[in-house]
């Protein structure tokens, strides 16, 4: 006989839609990690390569002071020698500082940092450049513009340095936040289904266990006096076939007692 409405078919139907559901929620919490991971990945990875950069512009002046100290002591080949050395490693990292900008206004910096470099870098070169060999002391107004340079050009690596410091710790925290908001939709897809779960176990008491539960009652009380079940189910689908089918039964055992009683009243 051809069922209609399916009861297997509903029930198979509501795990597959809870199962696609789950499915869902599951797909966009890693779609919005991913996301986030991502974006992330590259800013961090952005900032550690400019704050490596920037140490190895702070090594490199630090270099070129030694560079300078070596020549002034008379040894200016050696110093000449690392000083040049120092200012190519200098070059290097500005250049690959500037393939990594990832905060505001980091331009700005790397811009600052060529300006005071190139101007304490000048400066050095004129002394090495001087025929009568270059001495000063403390008080030398030589020495004290030398130590202004240093010190701005310096100043104009840290900031860069701190910058992404801080950029490092920012986006540390951003991680934080964006996760709890890429959690948000699977939460609110897992809420869903959660609904829909509690939706399909009222479905299948309201509309499998009472019913079979009602069957089981009417056929435990039945007596031969009935012509059928006192039980009524209103669906269509194998619960309703059942009911009816005890119902046709109990029909031809109520013929057949009824052929037989006629029988042994002819008897």
């Amino acid at each position: 006989m051809k069922i209609t409405n399916s009861l297997k078919t509903k029930i198979l139907a509501g795990f597959l839609l809870l199962i696609f559901m789950l499915a869902i929620a599951g797909v966009m919490l890693v779609m919005e990690f991913e996301k986030v991971e991502t974006s992330a990945e590259t800013i961090i990875n952005n900032n550690c390569t400019s704050i490596e950069q920037a140490r190895y512009m702070l090594n490199a002046m630090d270099q070129q002071n030694k560079g300078l100290l070596l020549f002034l002591q008379g040894n200016h080949e050696e110093g000449t020698k690392i000083i040049i050395a120092a200012d190519s490693i200098m070059n290097q990292a500005i250049k690959t500082a500037s393939q990594h900008v990832s905060e505001i206004d980091e331009e700005k910096y790397i811009d600052k940092i060529k300006e005071e470099y190139n101007k304490y870098y000048t400066f050095i070169t004129t002394l090495l450049e001087k025929d009568d060999g270059v001495t000063f002391t403390e008080n030398d107004p030589i020495f004290s513009t030398y130590q202004q340079l240093d010190f701005a050009a310096k100043d104009a690596i840290n900031s860069l340095l701190q910058l992404n410091e801080k950029g490092i710790e920012k986006q540390t925290l951003s991680m934080r936040d964006n996760a709890k908001r890429a959690i948000m939709p699977a939460i609110v897809s897992l809420i869903t289904a959660a609904i829909f779960a509690l939706l399909l176990h009222f479905f299948i008491s309201e509309y499998v266990i009472n019913p079979i539960r009602n069957i089981t009652d009417a056929v435990s009380s039945f007596y031969p006096e009935q012509y059928n079940l006192k039980v009524t189910a209103y669906t269509k689908d194998e619960i309703k076939n059942l009911e009816n089918e005890i119902n046709n039964l109990i029909h031809r055992f109520l013929h057949v007692k009824n052929m037989m009683d006629g029988k042994n009243e002819k008897d």
